[in-house]
């Protein structure tokens, strides 16, 4: 991205000071547009660099498919309960994330 950024900023220079006559204002709008973007692309390409986490798009959680049906049968309620109780027995979670989740589970309509 940064690599794109500079490019395009460094060869759009050439079209934009060969415009004569009465295209040269339209030509200098086009131009600063055109380096505000080419400048974006670059100090966002350094953001996404230089950040702790990678943000090379944003994380969803989909629980459905795009015409709105299950992508997956959903465990049933007693299923699920179950696997969460077993994760606590095995000691992969606590006892407040065992809380926590029993609960959200509970409030999810049946």
């Amino acid at each position: 991205m940064i690599a794109a950024g500079a490019l395009f900023l460094l060869f759009s220079a050439l079209p934009f000071s060969a415009a004569e006559g009465e295209a040269r204002p339209y030509a200098y709008i086009f131009g600063g547009i055109w380096v505000c973007v080419c400048l974006f692309f670059i100090i966002y390409g350094i953001h996404i660099i230089s950040s702790d986490k990678p943000s090379y798009g944003m994380v969803f959680d989909i629980e459905t498919n795009a015409i709105g049906t299950d992508a997956a049968p959903r465990d049933d309620f007693d299923s699920r309960i179950r696997k969460l109780e077993k994760l606590k027995e095995d000691g992969l979670i606590t006892e407040e994330e065992y809380q926590r989740k029993r609960t959200q589970i509970m409030n999810e309509p049946w």
